[in-house]
């Protein structure tokens, strides 16, 4: 975020500026700092109820998924995402009870280059069937339950959906510990988180969960409560017109 002057002229009307996490506040602060106590932290919201809606062999069916257990990584494939340490993490567990799922595609020149890169330096994963790209799929929130695990191996996010969709449909997370990735899991309790750029621990923490059931089954179940709790619909809402409230009576 950078100041310019366009801006300027926005903010000097603005009574209050909402970020979606700490990391998108501390931006802001950064780049504006005389909206030093006018910037509350309201997460963005997701729908519960379509959610994994659709039952899990319905959803693994959809996917063409055939093997015991499904990992997946949801997203655009840009480098920013870390697509490359999900896959380094796939060829380093290469079982063949488990599938690696890669869903999104490139959306700019970059990322095309990027998608050249991953696909021609890991072929060897891929044509073991151990990985495969899917493509964007519509509607994949709602086949969620198709996955044991969701992988967001991201090297910074903001504020990351795929986390609080994932997280609400009882999926075991393991997502990088940056930017607003920190405000969603509770590490150990609602996911578990690694270090970014480190596709080693990634592997470790699929094998963990891949080998304990209840351990999967006991994030899966706080992160739900969690992500209802917190960032289903209803809490959100009643935040931001709690905010449009107070500022209301501050104007008056």
């Amino acid at each position: 975020i950078k100041s310019n002057f366009l801006y300027q002229c926005a903010i000097n009307q603005t009574q209050g500026f909402i970020a979606v996490s700490s990391a998108v506040k501390a931006e802001i602060q950064k780049a504006f700092p005389e909206l030093n106590g006018r910037i509350p932290i309201i997460p963005n919201w997701v729908d519960a109820n379509s959610v994994a809606s659709m039952a899990t062999e319905e959803a693994r069916n959809s996917l063409g998924i055939t093997r015991k257990f499904a990992v997946g990584m949801i997203g655009q494939i840009t480098p920013l995402k870390g697509q490359k340490y999900f896959i380094e993490a796939a060829q380093e567990i290469a079982r063949d009870d488990v599938e690696f799922l890669i869903v999104g595609e490139p959306q700019t020149k970059i990322d095309n280059g990027y998608f050249v890169f991953l696909t021609g330096h890991h072929q060897q994963v891929i044509a073991q069937g151990n990985l495969r790209f899917i493509g964007a799929v519509p509607d994949i929130a709602t086949k969620l339950a198709a996955f044991d695990i969701i992988v967001v191996p991201s090297i910074n996010e903001g504020f990351s959906l795929v986390v609080i969709e994932a997280m609400a449909a009882g999926c075991a997370v393991i997502a990088s510990n940056v930017g607003g990735i920190i405000d969603l899991i509770e590490n150990n309790k609602t996911g578990i988180l690694v270090q970014p750029e480190r596709s080693g621990q990634i592997a470790q923490v699929v094998l963990q969960l891949l080998n304990n059931p209840e351990l999967r089954q006991m994030l899966g179940n706080q992160a739900r409560a969690t992500a209802l709790e917190k960032y289903s619909r209803d809490p959100v809402i009643d935040q931001i017109e709690n905010l449009y409230k107070k500022k209301s009576i501050d104007r008056i």
